[in-house]
């Protein structure tokens, strides 16, 4: 699976109106936390620490990820 050919996010049930009015962004991005999930499932110790995180548009703020 890559993210070229996986749906990375989807409409919520009442479209972007939804999105923009009762949820936390236009688009569910469920679909892109279960990729992401798979994508890192086979990570073994590292001897680095490794980071995933992304920044909220609504509130600035860092969303980390591990």
């Amino acid at each position: 699976m890559n993210a070229a050919s996986s749906p990375l996010y989807k409409n919520w049930f009442g479209g972007i109106l939804e999105g923009l009015t009762l949820k936390g962004g236009l688009y569910n991005s469920a679909p892109l936390r279960d990729f992401l999930a798979d994508q890192t499932k086979d990570i073994t110790k590292m001897q680095r620490d490794v980071d995933l995180g992304i920044v909220d548009v609504l509130d600035g703020l860092y969303k980390d990820f591990s």
